[in-house]
């Protein structure tokens, strides 16, 4: 984290310099269990999935969630050592889904993230009822994304 606000003049933000590679730190930063650097690590692979990963399988594919979900533990990560970005970013994370989910925009995509993150307790108490109603509510058919396919995020 240092060598990226010396590179931006004291700033963490990850403006690219010709000073650091911002995203080599951050996941160094990350990997030592640095609650600002999971974060921010968390969030820009976040993007980096919704970017990129979307546009190359598919915002619907199992490889998108999986990604996904590897964003949000780190985020997760930062949250559960206190960091309140991280926090903050899980619990606006879920409200929007939720109101995707209602809304109608993306509702199968919204629905599938909320089950991913009911069943691995990514920014909510871990549960698989709940993760099975998201399932559910996806309208996905249950041989592709069913509970096996959950089950896939088993640790």
């Amino acid at each position: 984290m240092l060598k990226i606000s010396v590179a931006n003049n004291g700033g963490i933000h990850p403006y690219y310099t010709e000073y650091a590679d911002f995203w080599t730190w951050y996941e160094k930063g990350a990997l030592a269990g640095v609650p600002i650097a999971q974060y921010e690590f968390g969030a820009r692979e976040e993007g980096r999935v919704n970017t990129i990963v979307r546009r190359t399988y598919g915002p619907g594919s199992k490889e998108y969630y999986k990604q996904m979900s590897i964003a949000l533990e780190w985020i997760e990560k930062a949250a559960k050592q206190g960091n309140s970005n991280a926090t903050n970013h899980l619990k606006d994370k879920i409200s929007n889904l939720e109101k995707n989910y209602e809304s109608g925009r993306y509702p199968r995509i919204a629905a599938m993230e909320l089950a991913i993150m009911h069943f691995k307790g990514l920014g909510v108490q871990k549960n698989r009822d709940k993760a099975d109603m998201w399932i559910e509510k996806s309208g996905y058919a249950k041989p592709f994304f069913g509970k096996s396919f959950l089950d896939s995020f088993e640790d």
